[in-house]
């Protein structure tokens, strides 16, 4: 069933996670549905779904987003996002969203080894990052995350509050025509998600102000 599915628009990716069956369901109108690869079903969520879907690092495991919905490549356009998860190990990088390729074109967000919450946009040969403090997430917590892109600056957000430590000045990214994943990079190898998520959501052409992040993080926490 659909979450939130319309209060603020801009729609490119609305993925719930909450199915408990088959395959992920985009809800965004683009039915941009994603295909689970080695991700299970499980009721370990404390969220508004009662159901997530746990990623297994050692698979690894993830939900591939065909290339040809290209409503998730975002160049001069802001644009958000938002997810729903918990992590069962922060010791290496655990990627949560990516439609890219490092260094060449598009956009990732992901955690560092160190806890770190990381948004970068690519171009050849060229890379942008904004960042979070050391520790702002720890093992087998659910948090809220997210991240507003308006123009060349991106905020990170946690549990609604943000935690921006590092700040980029972000180029539009270069036009990517690739698969978009969620929990692993575009080589379907590295950086693998260790962990459950119970929902994930793009939006197109805005940049969620900070009252928009908390009101999303109180509805789904």
């Amino acid at each position: 069933m659909p979450i939130l599915s319309d209060e603020i628009g801009g729609n490119a990716l609305l993925m719930p996670l909450n199915e408990g069956a088959g395959d992920p369901q985009d809800y965004s109108g683009y039915n941009s549905h994603g295909t689970r690869v080695g991700a299970v079903w499980c009721p370990d969520s404390k969220g508004i779904a009662g159901r997530a879907l746990d990623f297994d690092a050692s698979i690894p495991s993830y939900v591939e987003i065909p290339a040809a919905f290209d409503q998730l490549d975002f160049t001069s356009e802001d644009f958000s996002l938002i997810c729903r998860a918990k992590w069962d190990d922060v010791s290496a990088y655990r990627s949560i969203f990516m439609r890219g390729f490092g260094d060449v074109d598009g956009y990732q967000f992901f955690s560092d080894f160190q806890g770190r919450l990381d948004m970068r946009t690519y171009q050849l040969a060229a890379t942008q990052r904004t960042s979070t403090a050391i520790g702002s997430i720890v093992a087998g917590n659910w948090y809220t995350t997210g991240f507003s892109r308006s123009g060349a600056v991106v905020t990170i957000y946690r549990n609604g509050v943000e935690i921006t430590a590092i700040i980029g000045v972000h180029i539009d990214p270069a036009t990517c025509a690739r698969e978009g994943f969620i929990g692993i990079l575009h080589d379907r190898v590295q950086w693998p998600f260790d962990g459950k998520m119970e929902f994930l959501r793009v939006f197109g052409g805005i940049a969620l102000s900070a009252s928009e992040h908390l009101a999303w993080h109180n509805a789904l926490a």
